[in-house]
């Protein structure tokens, strides 16, 4: 997610390289926290300063675009949906760090996110379907399980192994909040008034 404006104030800890994400932490942070007598801003003590690096198969910044995420991480899960495998997209992580913001989206058609595009393409290629089938039906080129055959062709068939597919698409989402699960596509009911 964008950073908050308090965020982009304050000096960043990380450095961010493709695949790995390396903090540099302060050990006397948490002191200096919790000490009401320590100088709340004096300056870090480079002898107690470690580097920690963390590997993961992807990783992004604060302007990254939620195209990019797509397009990037999720597409390839996509194709393998259309190919008929279930799909789950988890989002794990610390209250605040962009979780819905990234599976669901902010303001504005650009900044949907990877559920609606998931959604989107899934949807953008049943139709794409939908369409051949109907245009192989028109030009009598339909796959022999499409085409109604006359009673002498049907009399005369043998018995043929035809392909056939059903589209059926199935989505939840889901939170989980604070132990609780909640169905995002399902809105609470309204309390009564009356």
């Amino acid at each position: 997610r964008p950073l908050l404006k308090q965020e982009r104030q304050q000096e960043s800890v990380l450095t961010l390289t493709p695949g790995a994400v390396t903090v540099n932490a302060d050990h006397d942070d948490a002191a200096r926290d919790a000490s009401p007598r320590r100088e709340r801003h004096a300056p870090p003590d480079p002898s107690k300063q470690t580097r920690k690096a963390y590997a993961f198969d992807h990783v992004y910044d604060e302007f990254v675009t939620q195209a990019e995420v797509y397009s990037q991480f999720v597409a390839p899960f996509t194709a393998q949906f259309l190919a008929g495998y279930n799909v789950t997209l988890f989002a794990y992580g610390q209250t605040g760090t962009g979780k819905t913001f990234t599976v669901i989206g902010g303001d504005g058609y650009e900044q949907r996110g990877v559920v609606p595009r998931f959604v989107e393409d899934v949807f953008s290629f049943v139709q794409t379907e939908k369409q051949k089938h109907a245009e192989g039906v028109q030009a009598g080129t339909a796959p022999p399980s499409a085409r109604t055959l006359t009673e002498a062709e049907a009399a005369e068939a043998r018995p043929l192994l035809v392909e056939s597919r059903v589209d059926s698409v199935g989505v939840t989402v889901l939170e989980v909040y604070a132990g609780v699960v909640h169905d995002l596509l399902k809105p609470a009911p309204l309390p009564y008034d009356g």
